[in-house]
């Protein structure tokens, strides 16, 4: 098989693993959603100003409004998969 073709299917199966290593390490859903979202921003964050802003794209307020709300939506996502994992 392409290495090009199992390289782009790890993150899916990554993921899937994710809330099974979560509810392994302990802690409560809203801990570990409040780890992995604060973990998420700190990547976003040094992608950011590592390789967003040196590159001049344009950051307006509709670019702020839409990574926000997507943000809510994958922390919520997460928080209810999560508990669901805890039960």
């Amino acid at each position: 098989m392409d290495f090009a073709i199992i390289f782009a299917l790890l993150p899916a199966l990554f993921w899937g693993s994710v809330g099974i290593v979560a509810t392994k390490m302990g802690g409560s859903a809203a801990q570990q959603t409040l780890g992995m979202s604060a973990g998420a921003l700190l990547f976003g964050l040094l992608l950011m100003f590592g390789f967003v802003l040196p590159s001049g794209f344009y950051f307006g307020p509709e670019i702020w409004i839409v990574g926000m709300l997507s943000g809510l939506v994958w922390a919520l996502g997460t928080a209810f998969q999560l508990m669901l994992y805890s039960s």
